[in-house]
This record gives structure tokens, sequence and C-alpha cells, in this order.
């Protein structure tokens, strides 16, 4: 229940699966809730020798609404930790654990004093992908039309996405420009399908990518009547 007492979660012998009676948790002075309040709170830690992704959850808690905080600890107690990653109900957190230093998980129970049992699961898993998606307008442009891109793409690691690369495949200049960030624009100068590639990268260097199929085909256009004065 305490900070200064928190389970030290084995490394070793991973998965990690507890459940334990928080009806009577508490908290205490100093304690940071980041994404969420509660009164009732308990306490893990552990100290990787070496990096590895860990993945956290609180699935198969009895209620519903749980949230689990991690923190890194800085050498400074309770008030001293700095937040690395907080999700709620049941989401995993995903985390890079650096060799030598010192984790707390930090589970809450719903807001406010609800009886029942609070369950975290740890596990170690392979370097995480972004997820790539995006999306375009109009639909179904014309070579007359300027189509805007919007990169939908995120990290479920939390760390970032740091650039973007962009292949509007048609062979123009931009392809490939890592500076044109989520939202470019283009205009193609023909009629075709073009495969639009889109390459994301994380702030560790985490890479992956998606492609659509984009047509652009101008519909027939007639003169039907002249006004003149």
């Amino acid at each position: 229940d305490s900070f200064s007492n928190a389970s030290e979660i084995n490394l070793n012998a991973l998965p990690f699966n507890n459940t334990v009676n928080m009806s009577e948790a508490t908290t205490e002075g100093g304690e940071q809730q980041y994404c969420s309040f509660s009164y009732q709170t308990v306490w893990y830690k552990l100290t990787p020798t070496t990096g590895m992704w860990l993945k956290a959850s609180t699935l198969g808690s009895s209620f519903f609404g749980s949230s689990l905080n991690v923190w890194r600890d800085n050498g400074s107690g309770l008030s001293g930790l700095s937040s690395v990653v907080c999700v709620n109900y049941d989401d995993p957190a995903i985390v890079l654990a650096q060799a030598g230093t010192t984790y707390y998980l930090q589970q809450s129970a719903p807001c406010c004093f609800v009886p029942g049992n609070g369950s975290l699961n740890v596990e170690q898993i392979p370097p995480p992908v972004p997820v790539v998606s995006f999306y375009f307008y109009p639909n179904d442009p014309s070579f007359f039309d300027t189509v805007q891109f919007q990169d939908n793409s995120y990290d479920p690691a939390q760390v970032g996405i740091q650039s973007r690369a962009w292949n509007f495949g048609d062979g123009s200049a931009t392809q490939g420009d890592t500076s044109s960030g989520c939202c470019p624009a283009h205009r193609y100068g023909a009629d075709g399908n073009y495969t639009v590639h889109l390459t994301v990268k994380t702030f560790d260097g985490r890479t992956a990518d998606a492609s659509q199929v984009l047509i652009v085909k101008t519909h027939d256009v007639a003169i039907t009547k002249f006004k003149v004065p």
C-alpha cells in the first residue's frame, strides 16, 4: 500500500501477475496522481539490468476504471518521481525500461473508495512498431484539384513520431521528403492511379509504413450555354 514498501517485480520470472484486495488501500502524503484521482493506490517497482520493452496492464481487476501510472525514480523519494506514462480503463502501458533505472508502478482504484481486487500484469514484449495510417481529400480528385493529405499515425509506446516521409507515387520532387510533416498538399498533373506511401520514424528510431492507392480522374466538362451582353 505504501511507496516505501512497494512490491518488487522479478524481471527474470516474467510474465508477472498479481491480484490484491484494494478495499482498505489508501494514499499517502506527497503521492502524485498524474492522469486520474483516487483515494486507493498500491505500489510495485522494478529495476531491469538490461534495456527491455515492457507492457503492463490492470486487466482482470474486479472494478472498472482502474488506472496505472508508471514513474521513473530520480532518487529523491515519492515526491520526486517523473511520469513515464499513465493509462486508464485497463489500457496497457508500454514502456522502454532502461537498464539500471528503477521504475514504480502505481495502480489506482476508481474514485472514490471502491471495494474490490486490483490486478497487475507485466510482460516483456518485442519493440512495438508505430501504427501508420493517413487519409486524403477530396476522395475523388481530378488533376484540377490540390489533394490534402493528413497523417493519423501514432506510437503505441508513446515515445512519439519524429519524422514522416511521403511518396506521392508520381515521381515528384517531394518524394521521400521528411520535412513535409503531417499534412502535405500535392497536385497531380495527369489522371491515373497513384500509390501513395508514408513512412514514419519514432524518436527512438523505430519505423513503419503504409500505402494507399489514390485515383485521379477528371470528369468530362462541356459548355452548355453562353450568356452574352
